[in-house]
């Protein structure tokens, strides 16, 4: 699982090696102007990613890569054992990230904590 952290300049993720190595991608800082909101979101939300370039897909059980399709641009790290957060993003790059957080306790906390750095609150 993804070790996710933010504070009031950036959104770090930061990726285990066997992460990196599933979805041919290293770790993520994101400026916080560039970060929206997070959500945790369902564990169906595989079925319309698009085209995965590159990375490894064993739907349900895990998906990590970078996926598009037309008008977006996501990077997964999932795997079924977690709940799935994602996080939109503005700027270049990706337009969200769709992450492992944990229980849904545990993703439900994560995102209201980035959604509290991005509002200011």
């Amino acid at each position: 699982m993804p070790q996710i952290t933010i504070d009031e300049r950036e959104l770090n993720v930061k990726f285990s090696i066997a992460e990196i190595l599933t979805g041919m991608r290293s770790n993520f800082k994101i400026p916080l102007s560039d970060v929206r909101g997070a959500q945790v979101t369902d564990k169906t939300f595989w079925h319309h990613l698009g085209l995965r370039i590159p990375g490894t897909g064993l739907p349900p059980f895990l998906v990590a890569g970078t996926y598009v399709k037309k008008g977006d641009r996501a990077y997964v790290c999932w795997n079924r054992k977690h709940a799935p957060i994602e996080i939109t993003l503005g700027g270049d790059g990706y337009n969200r990230l769709v992450l492992s957080a944990g229980t849904a306790e545990e993703a439900q906390a994560l995102a209201s904590r980035i959604n509290a750095f991005v509002s200011g609150a």
